[in-house]
């Protein structure tokens, strides 16, 4: 008995044991902790069905009546739990029958992380797709704009154009290598790679990219950075990253034709899911972003300059996510931009637990 307790109390998943009406008979400190109710107000004075939306009751007692009556199979069943600040959680209730006791166990699974690793599946199977169809794109319209490119100057340099004809041509060339480039981008975006990953001081690689940016910024614009002394060590791709951040601060830069500030912190923070994640935020001084295009500001070509392919955040997304990681976008038209980067450092030490000799 002493190790079924302690099997109970340290399952690291809520759990409860329950009776035939559902009347709550022992709960452990992860149920405390999910429901924010203490455990001495929980047992023998409230029931599973008060952590149960009212809609999904109905099943919980039927499954009971089932389990009691035919001591059947355990069986899982999906509902939304309700906590004391109700708080509702898509959760997997699976039911094991204490034959000795004639009670129920019940265990509260979580069903957010399968729905992404699902969901990540999908998304990579996808992706795998996508970037067959790109390459196959690519090929086909590179060889043509290829030829055309080479046609046009032959023609202008033996005909010795001039005036509007010759202007003409030389759109035709300025066009076709903006073409080319859309194809390059879509390209890596497509067939991205999965990170080259190595031991990475993240504060150096930030340095790294504001210091090369600062010789190509106007005179007027001015970037500071505000980073953790000790930073975690971050597994990362450096090249991918780093290009992540330089088309943030060239995002950044653009916005702010008439000067300004460009502001780069780093702090350690808790994402959604109570994890520990190290948070990159570039908070510029620009003219901002409509809010009209905010839903559209990571769709590929989507780009409301000229000269631009819209692909810099849609491939930035991308890398991202290869890293498990985030990135979040913050605008008001005239009050300037936060872009916010989130790495997390579980995965990190996961990482490096499974690649020895990493470090």
């Amino acid at each position: 008995m002493e190790t079924f307790k302690d099997y109970f109390e340290n399952a690291g998943i809520a759990l409860l044991i329950i009776d035939a009406k559902g009347t709550i008979l022992h709960a452990n400190k992860e149920f405390e902790k999910l429901s924010k109710i203490k455990q001495e107000q929980i047992i023998d004075k409230l029931a599973i069905y008060d952590f149960i939306a009212h809609d999904d009751r109905n099943d919980i007692k039927e499954l009971l009546k089932t389990k009691f009556e035919a001591v059947s199979l355990p069986h899982s069943l999906l509902s939304t739990f309700v906590s004391s600040k109700r708080e509702q959680i898509s959760m997997m209730l699976n039911f094991n029958y204490l034959q000795d006791k004639d009670q129920l166990i019940c265990a509260f699974i979580d069903t957010i992380p399968v729905r992404r690793a699902e969901n990540a599946v999908q998304q990579e199977k996808f992706q795998k797709e996508i970037a067959e169809i790109a390459s196959g794109i690519a090929h086909e319209i590179r060889n043509p704009l290829s030829a055309i490119n080479t046609s046009i100057e032959i023609l202008r340099d033996s005909l010795l154009v001039t005036g509007e004809d010759e202007d003409l041509m030389n759109i035709i060339l300025e066009e076709n290598k903006r073409l080319d480039q859309i194809i390059k981008e879509f390209s890596y975006y497509a067939k991205l790679n999965s990170p080259d990953i190595s031991l990475t001081d993240i504060n150096e690689l930030i340095e790294e990219a504001v210091s090369f940016q600062q010789q190509n910024a106007p005179a007027d614009i001015s970037i500071v950075t505000k980073l953790l002394a000790s930073p975690p060590p971050m597994y990362i791709d450096r090249p991918q990253i780093k290009s992540v951040f330089f088309n943030i601060m060239d995002n950044a830069l653009e916005s702010m034709p008439d000067g300004g500030i460009l502001e780069i912190v780093t702090s350690l923070e808790k994402n959604e899911f109570n994890d520990d994640v190290l948070a990159i935020r570039f908070k510029d001084s620009g003219c901002g972003i409509r809010p009209e295009d905010m839903d559209n500001i990571f769709k590929p070509f989507f780009t409301d300059k000229e000269n631009h392919s819209g692909m810099g955040l849609s491939i930035s997304k991308r890398i991202l996510e290869k890293h498990n990681g985030e990135i979040h976008i913050d605008s008001k038209p005239s009050q300037g931009t936060s872009v916010t980067i989130i790495l997390p450092i579980l995965y990190q030490k996961i990482i490096a637990e499974q690649t020895p000799g990493l470090i």
